[in-house]
């Protein structure tokens, strides 16, 4: 598989082993593997990569344990690994969770107010139809978010709030913090949705917050990201010192 081609692939699926676990390793995953061989061409690849013969590729992508799997959506890099059981019923399930949507669409009022969940940040957007650059960037973040921010998508003029609305309204994006967040005004996005990069960007800002809880699931994942931590134990009733960092 050539680097130039991940792109057009939505979810990759890399291994990256070492050459003493390679049979062990490359079992299960080709295991895994088969039981998405029905899919359609471009939706998910799996590609193994033996780390001690390619070191370049395990320093550029922080590997560092055997067996690491990565998920590359549409060539870009996700945070999240697979941490679960090594087992081929384990990675096939978190494999389909992965391929699955989380847009939520709403076409009036009352699904709107089901769809939002107010305790997490979202990301709310308007479009006259499903199709264009512009829809296809937004379905790309939301693909590399979903774990970061709630994607909400309006179809339809109608769907556009008041203020949105004109004879030939334009694709709108807006950030709405959650109810915990300091800042609890929205704030729309004054870029350009045809520029991938700029709203990936703009997404990252504001779906990933400064200050995280560190947990037993989440210290491995922060750790690789490359920063120096500041910790601070707190008692758990107390909310305004974490507040005091942001």
């Amino acid at each position: 598989m050539k680097a130039n081609n991940l792109g057009s692939i939505f979810l990759l699926i890399l291994s990256a082993i070492a050459s003493i676990f390679r049979k062990c390793s490359s079992r299960f995953f080709l295991e895994a593997s088969n039981k998405f061989t029905d899919r359609p061409a471009g939706q998910v690849a799996w590609a193994s990569v033996d780390a001690d013969r390619n070191p370049a590729i395990a320093s550029k992508f922080h590997v560092n344990k055997y067996p690491t799997l990565k998920l590359f959506r549409n060539g870009e890099v996700v945070k999240k690994e697979y941490r679960s059981t090594r087992s081929v019923e384990g990675l096939a399930e978190f494999i389909q969770k992965q391929l699955e949507s989380t847009i939520k669409y709403f076409s009036n009022p009352n699904d709107f107010a089901a769809a939002i969940n107010p305790d997490r940040r979202t990301i709310l957007s308007y479009f006259k139809e499903q199709s264009g650059v512009e829809f296809d960037n937004l379905k790309k973040v939301a693909s590399l978010m979903r774990e970061d921010c709630d994607f909400l998508v309006g179809i339809g003029e109608n769907n556009f709030p008041n203020e949105l609305q004109t004879a030939d309204p334009k694709p709108k994006l807006t950030f709405k913090p959650s109810k915990s967040d300091n800042q609890q005004l929205p704030l729309p996005y004054g870029g350009d949705l045809q520029n991938f990069e700029d709203l990936k960007k703009f997404a990252s800002d504001v779906c990933v917050p400064l200050v995280r809880e560190i947990t037993f699931n989440n210290a491995e994942e922060l750790t690789e990201e490359g920063l120096p931590f500041l910790i601070l134990f707190k008692h758990p009733d107390d909310t305004a010192t974490e507040k005091n960092l942001h």
